[in-house]
Formats: C-alpha cells, structure tokens, sequence
C-alpha cells in the first residue's frame, strides 16, 4: 500500500456516543498515490466487543491507504449494548442512519444521488455482527428501494453460536488478576442464564443467534441482494467463535445464492488474523471489492 504521510494517524471524529466518522482524504494529499473511480467511497466498520481505539484505528489506518477517497464510519461495541432496550440500542446507531442520510445513501429515491458510490462493511466478532444485525432492523421499517449501490461485506470472526461458555469468556478473557477473572465469570454466568430465562418468557431470540439469522439473508440491508459478495475470515483456533460456526453460515449463505468467499486462518487467535499476515488478509479485501465493483457503471 501507497504511503500517505501522516494523512493514516487522523482521529475519527466522534457523531455519537458509539459512532465515530473519518472523512476522506483531501484531494491535495492524493497527487502522490493510486486511486480508482470505483473504489468504494463508504467503509462502515463495527468493532468487537470493547474493543480499544488503538487497535481499531489499525483498520481505519489501513482502509485510509486502500481507499483514500472513502468516508469510514466507525461503530464501536461497549459491553453494555447488549443489555440495552431495543429503543437504545437503536438510538445509539442513529448517527450510522444520519450519516447515510446526509450522503445520499438511503433514504434518498433519487437514482442519480447513488452513481458512482460504493459500501464496504467490516464487521468484527459477535458483537459486530449483532450492532450490524441491529442496524438492519433500524433500517428496514423505512427501506426505500435504493438504485444499485456496489456493496462488499467482511465479517471477520462471526458469526457464532449462543452458548454460555463463550459468552461468559467473551466478557471475561481480559480480566485481569485470577481472582478478579474468577469472580467476573461467576456473576457473567448467573447473567448469563437470568438473560436466557429472559429471553424464554418473552420469546425473543439471543443475540448471536439473531444476528446470524439476519445476516444469513440476501438483502438484509438496502444495497445487499445474493450478488453482493461477503468474506468469511476466521481461524481453526478461534475459542470464541469455532470456525465450524463460521464455515456452517457460509455454507447456508451460499446455498441461498449468495456470492461467498472464505478466507480460513491456521492457529490466529479471535480478531487477530489481520496481524498474522496483512498482505493475504488486506489482499482478500481487495479482491473481495473489485468482485463488487464488477459491472459497475462508471
């Protein structure tokens, strides 16, 4: 990837109180550097479960050399949003909606507002998925037929399954002392089973389990239908999300028409496999979008 200077270090700028936006990079600064037409000009990316800023600008910093001219949206994923009213939770995606409101990117049945616009989504582990899930369901009461938008998905490391051990590990595996950790997986998993008899009389499904429900359909957001194409990347090794829980949701995602592609790890850890080799995943990346571009009007 091109050097962009000092352009990659920018900040996100904070819209809301989980979503960030790092505008484009001004036109000045990209003299020196390659730059397609049909590169995609919106990346929305959604963060695991607290995840920290310095790693996750290690994406942002990375999509700014890829696709300099894109706007990139940044959902983070705080421990609390999953206990949050479904009210809330859709409240804290509102700036995602404005934002792609004021771009011209939904809500909009002007055609031409769309030309020459593409959107790649990044979404990282369980809780990516599931703010991703969600913001679909936020989406879809006002859904306007939108005019054909390329659009790539990436969904590194999800989805999972619904089961108490990896739920509780998933808040715990970052405690730290022992004991601290110890006490930290007695309360998660009394949490843990309070939420699933919850979800029992009132009949709603767990998190994991509906937002691999959503994702598995075709057209789950406005710009999506059995041509976008999507790329699973995950590991043997994951002890969060099995690769088989991966590899069964791409299997039924294909069966369905969809245009899949899988990009498989051997012995990275969850949410790492970026660091083990860059080149192959960013390469994937890349290859992933000009299959979305791919009859593309100019």
């Amino acid at each position: 990837m091109a050097a962009l200077g000092t352009s990659t270090a920018r900040q996100p700028q904070r819209v809301g109180e989980i979503v960030l936006l790092l505008p484009p990079v001004v036109e000045e600064r990209l003299q020196d550097i390659s730059s397609n037409p049909n590169d995609p000009t919106l990346i929305i990316i959604f963060g695991w479960l607290g995840a920290q800023m310095p790693h996750l600008l290690k994406y942002t910093q990375a999509y700014t050399l890829l696709y300099p001219r894109a706007t990139q949206i940044l959902v983070r994923s705080p421990p609390s949003f999953f206990f949050k009213s479904e009210r809330s939770k859709r409240s804290l995606l509102n700036p995602v909606i404005d934002a792609l409101k004021a771009f011209g990117y939904y809500g909009s049945s002007d055609g031409n507002s769309t030309v020459s616009r593409g959107i790649l989504i990044h979404a990282f582990s369980n809780s990516g998925a599931y703010a991703l899930a969600t913001l679909s369901q936020a989406l879809a009461p006002s859904a306007t037929p939108a005019a054909h938008i390329p659009c790539a998905l990436v969904l590194d490391s999800t989805p999972g399954r619904s089961t108490r051990r990896i739920a509780v590990r998933a808040y715990t595996i970052q405690i730290q002392p022992a004991l601290l950790r110890y006490l930290a997986i007695a309360f998660f998993s009394c949490l843990y089973y309070v939420m699933a008899f919850i979800e029992v009389v009132l009949r709603t499904e767990p998190p994991i389990e509906f937002a691999r429900r959503v994702l598995g359909s075709p057209a789950f957001l406005p710009w999506t239908d059995v041509a976008t194409p999507r790329l699973y990347v995950y590991s043997n090794v994951d002890e969060l999300v099995p690769s088989d829980a991966v590899e069964n949701h791409a299997d039924e995602a294909e069966a369905s028409g969809v245009s899949v592609h899988r990009l498989p790890f051997e012995g990275t850890a969850h949410v790492a496999h970026m660091r083990s080799d860059p080149d192959r995943y960013w390469g994937a990346i890349k290859q992933l979008w000009k299959k979305a571009g791919e009859g593309r009007s100019p």
